[in-house]
C-alpha cells in the first residue's frame, strides 16, 4: 500500500507509538488515510498521452523520486511521467505550455539510466517511431528547481 509521509508516497507499513503527556484518562482518537499517489508520480503510473491531447495538473502534488542518468538534463524540482505508444511511422511531441523552467527527458524503459533525447529550450521533445511495430516510450516533464506551479502539456500525434 502507499503511505504518504511528508509529501512522499513510501509503500511501507507505518507503525505510530502515542503516549500520554502527563497523567490523566481520557479517550483517544486516530485517523488514517489511505491516499494512492497521483497518476504520473512514477513510471509505473504514467499518464498515458496515446489518446490524450492534453494534461494539466500542480507540480505541488509530486516530487523529484528519480534521479536521471547520463544523457539527461539536470533538474533537482518535482517530475511527471508520461508515456505513449507511437505508431510506426508517427511522430509524437510533449510540450510544456505554461510558466515553468521545466527539462523534459526521454527513457527506455522504468529502469532506465540514461536518457537517449532530452530538451529543456524549448520546452518540448518529439520521438519518431521510423520502425515497423509500434512503440511504447516514456517522457518525463521535471522542474529545474523545487517548487510548485501549473503545468500544461498538450501531445500531438501524426
Amino acid at each position: 500500500r502507499m503511505t504518504r509521509l511528508l509529501g512522499v508516497f513510501v509503500a511501507a507499513t507505518l507503525y505510530l507509538v502515542v503516549e500520554k503527556y502527563s497523567s490523566g484518562t481520557g479517550s483517544l482518537s486516530v485517523t488514517t488515510t489511505n491516499s494512492p499517489a497521483p497518476a504520473g508520480y512514477t513510471c509505473a503510473n504514467a499518464i498515458d498521452m496515446t489518446s490524450t491531447a492534453n494534461w494539466s495538473g500542480n507540480f505541488s502534488s509530486f516530487q523529484d523520486v528519480w534521479t536521471g542518468g547520463s544523457g539527461c538534463g539536470y533538474a533537482a524540482g518535482p517530475e511527471i511521467w508520461f508515456t505513449a505508444t507511437v505508431q510506426p511511422g508517427d511522430t509524437f511531441t510533449l510540450t510544456e505550455t505554461g510558466t515553468q523552467d521545466v527539462v523534459i527527458e526521454r527513457v527506455a524503459s522504468c529502469s532506465a539510466t540514461t536518457c537517449p533525447a532530452y530538451s529543456d529550450s524549448p520546452e518540448n521533445l518529439s520521438y519518431t517511431n521510423s520502425g515497423g511495430s509500434p512503440v511504447v516510450i516514456w517522457m518525463i516533464v521535471e522542474r529545474y528547481y523545487d517548487g510548485t506551479g501549473a503545468v500544461t502539456v498538450p501531445a500531438t500525434h501524426g
